[in-house]
Order: C-alpha cells, then structure tokens, then sequence
C-alpha cells in the first residue's frame, strides 16, 4: 500500500525467509519425508518465489498481494497438517498431549492466519479511506471465522488440561495473555 517504512524492512524479512526456505529443505530431506510430502513442500516454496519478486517490484495490487499471500500461507497451514500426520501426531493416543498439539500446531496458526488478513485487508482499507460493503462483510465473516477458532483453540487447550491438570500451571498466563490479545486484534 506504498508503506515505505514497510517497504525498507522487506528485503531483510525476505532473507530471512530464503534462509528458512533453506533450512526446512535440510530438515525436510534428513527427516525422510514420504514424497507426497515433499511434493507439497516443493509447491509451496514454488509458489513463495514466484511471490517474492512481483511484490519486490511493486507490480502487484494490495488485493491481490492479500489473496495470494493468504493462499500461500494456507497452503503451508495445510503442509503443517500434512506433516502432523506423517511424524504420527495425529495419532497421540494420550488425551492431554494430542489435544494440546492441536491446539498449538493446528489452531493458533490458523488463528493467527485470520487475524493477518483482518489487518490486511484493515490496513488497506484505511489507506483507501473507504470501506466498500464487500469489505465489510469480508471483515465481518472474518471476525466470525477468528472468533471460532478461538473457541477451537480454548477447547483444546480445556480437554488438554482436563486429561493432565498440572499443565494448567504452565499454560493458563500465555492463555490469558492469548485471549486477550485476540480481543484487542478484534475491537481494532
């Protein structure tokens, strides 16, 4: 959106990327995954830098710029559930842990993803100075989206302490402190 504070730091977070591109390739490869997954791997880093370059140029649009970064970061969300089968994640037999998996690798991510395209497509919409009816309902569905995976995640996180209660010592500031950050993204 023409941020040139913004737009300094992006070389740097593009390197960094590149370098754990990099890193995960190593990881990837010592780890033996099946070829289904390293097909999917190879897609999404494809993907990142054919990216990369069209946003470095400037020859793309706010709107677009969000809808394939969103696409891309589903994409590796996906990847990261594909990966959480393959090591036998999924397949915890112990109530706490699988469900605090869960909670961590599979719902603060997509949380997370939500939460950045609400602040995309805010961001961009201030710059516009103008919030059409389909950005709001954008928004709106959005909102509603993060407010139930937040509910996942809580859920989660409860079924997790139910099954082990001593882990509610250790989890219940960073939860609050979750929550809490969650609201105040959403009230923005």
């Amino acid at each position: 959106n023409g941020n040139e504070a913004l737009a300094v730091r992006r070389p740097a977070i593009r390197d960094d990327v590149l370098k754990a591109i990099s890193a995960a390739d190593n990881e990837l490869t010592k780890a033996k995954v099946s070829s289904a997954t390293q097909a999917s791997w190879s897609k999404l880093r494809q993907s990142w830098l054919a990216l990369e370059p069209k946003v470095a140029d400037r020859g793309i649009k706010a709107a677009e710029s969000t809808r394939l970064h969103t696409q891309l970061i589903s994409e590796q969300l996906l990847l990261s559930e594909q990966l959480i089968d393959e090591f036998g994640l999924s397949l915890d037999p112990d109530l706490d842990t699988y469900n605090l998996m869960r909670a961590t690798f599979v719902n603060v991510p997509w949380l997370a993803e939500n939460l950045g395209v609400m602040r995309a497509l805010g961001s961009s919409f201030l710059t516009q100075g103008a919030l059409p009816p389909d950005g709001r309902a954008t928004l709106v569905s959005l909102k509603k989206r993060v407010l139930e995976l937040k509910s996942e995640l809580f859920r989660n996180l409860d079924k997790a302490i139910g099954a082990n209660p001593a882990m509610k010592v250790s989890l219940q500031s960073r939860a609050t402190a979750v929550s809490a950050a969650v609201d105040s993204a959403l009230v923005m």
